[in-house]
């Protein structure tokens, strides 16, 4: 999302993959390998749904998503006028995938269906106040994250994280899970 500002028509998004927890990719992760889930207001998060909030923070419709199978189900469940197209299914430590170049051509079809349409249909419904909550593999990256100013430790491995601006929780994700200690255990 680095250079999206609200100068943009829409944001298109590409290889996108399944949140952390899923079974629905065998690349399933959110941010780093060290959470087992992250929590934007209950909801279970993935990349997508992150970087859907910085979009929607700066006022550009989410206009296409292209990835896995879940990734692709979570993501209209949460922006049903959504395009998606889905081009590998994961199934256990495994993918079906199409050929790059039906993939190709189903994600450029995907993407001029997307911006021929109303993209403001796509607009981001922004929260009030942002809750998150982040469970890691590791409680010493959990009290690590805690010290992150306005987290708190609610079990060991479990940081919750509240702001009304979704700046402060970009903040957190950067500072408070990206940059904690490497894996442990």
């Amino acid at each position: 999302m680095a250079g999206l500002d609200g100068s943009f028509d829409a944001t298109l998004m590409t290889g996108y993959h399944s949140r952390a927890g899923s079974d629905a990719s065998p690349l399933a992760h959110t941010i780093t390998g060290r959470v087992v889930y992250l929590k934007i207001n209950d909801r279970y998060a993935s990349e997508f749904l992150i970087n859907a909030y910085t979009a929607g923070w700066l006022h550009v419709p989410v206009a296409f998503l292209s990835g896995d199978a879940g990734c692709s189900r979570d993501a209209i469940a949460f922006l049903p006028g959504l395009t998606t197209v889905a081009v590998m299914e994961g199934t256990g430590e495994a993918t079906t995938s199409l050929h790059p170049a039906l993939a190709v051509e189903r994600i450029r079809s995907g993407v001029s269906m997307a911006l021929k349409g109303d993209v403001s249909r796509c607009s981001v419904p922004m929260p009030q106040h942002f809750a998150t909550e982040v469970r890691f593999r590791s409680h010493a990256n959990a009290r690590e994250a805690s010290y992150f100013p306005g987290a708190r430790l609610l079990e060991p491995h479990v940081v919750q994280y509240e702001a009304d601006d979704y700046f402060d929780v970009l903040r957190f994700f950067m500072f408070g899970i990206s940059m904690t200690s490497v894996e442990r255990g």
